[in-house]
């Protein structure tokens, strides 16, 4: 379509005292809306990431936790003067 078209269009619509089908309000009401679902669509997003960063943290401080384990009991038993591995 041509922009003289839709000018000329709009222009007879409003001479002819008819409303515009699309009103600043019904713009700004559909952007709304659109806006919306996109921002529930990110915090929908947002908390699935941050579910899966604290279910992979959870694993890593397991890890973390068994090292520390590891080692105390290594210190420990060096300190005991027992050989790593036949301590209690």
């Amino acid at each position: 379509m041509d922009i003289l078209y839709l000018v000329d269009r709009i222009e007879a619509i409003l001479h002819a005292g008819q409303k515009v089908p699309l009103s600043s309000k019904v713009i700004v009401a559909r952007a709304d809306g659109k806006a919306e679902e996109i921002r529930a669509g990110a915090d929908q997003y947002a908390l699935e990431v941050l579910r899966a960063l604290e279910a992979h943290m959870s694993k890593t401080m397991e890890t973390v936790r068994g090292g520390i384990k590891t080692l105390e009991e290594s210190i420990r038993e060096s300190q005991e003067g027992v050989p790593p591995g036949n301590g209690a």
